[in-house]
């Protein structure tokens, strides 16, 4: 890809409205034009479908109240093969630290080599409630 690195940021739900986007056909046109899709999917992951790797999402970003039904404080993000090879082939370095997903990537592939101390009742408490998520379902929810 030539020039800046573009990226087309987008909400998945908005609780205000009650609006969902069709994120797999917005991925899609992204996709057609070089463009990396961000979805924040804080009131859709958990409460209805989303399909990451079967849309093509390129990077997405949720946290752990809403539908995921956890108490809030934990941030969570996926980002796909091509939105990392994308960021690593910039030419020119990402100018914020903590925006630059580049540097987590260590620490994503061994979370031993981390530092600083997670928050262990928020990641217990998401852990449930995924477990309640799946057993569940998300027609349900």
């Amino acid at each position: 890809m030539h020039g800046k690195l573009q990226s087309h940021l987008f909400t998945h739900v908005d609780t205000g409205s009650i609006v969902a986007n069709n994120v797999e056909g917005i991925v899609e046109i992204a996709k057609k034009h070089g463009v990396i899709s961000v979805v924040d999917s804080v009131c859709g992951v958990g409460g209805m479908e989303f399909l990451f790797d079967d849309w093509g999402i390129d990077i997405a970003l949720t946290g752990s109240q809403k539908a995921v039904a956890t108490p809030p404080g934990l941030s969570m993000i996926v980002v796909s093969k091509r939105a990392l090879e994308m960021m690593n082939n910039r030419r020119t370095p990402i100018r914020s630290f903590y925006m630059d997903l580049t540097r987590w990537t260590k620490y994503m592939v061994d979370p031993s080599i981390y530092v600083a101390t997670p928050a262990v009742n928020l990641t217990l408490a998401l852990r449930e409630a995924l477990l309640e998520i799946k057993e569940e379902g998300l027609e349900k929810r």
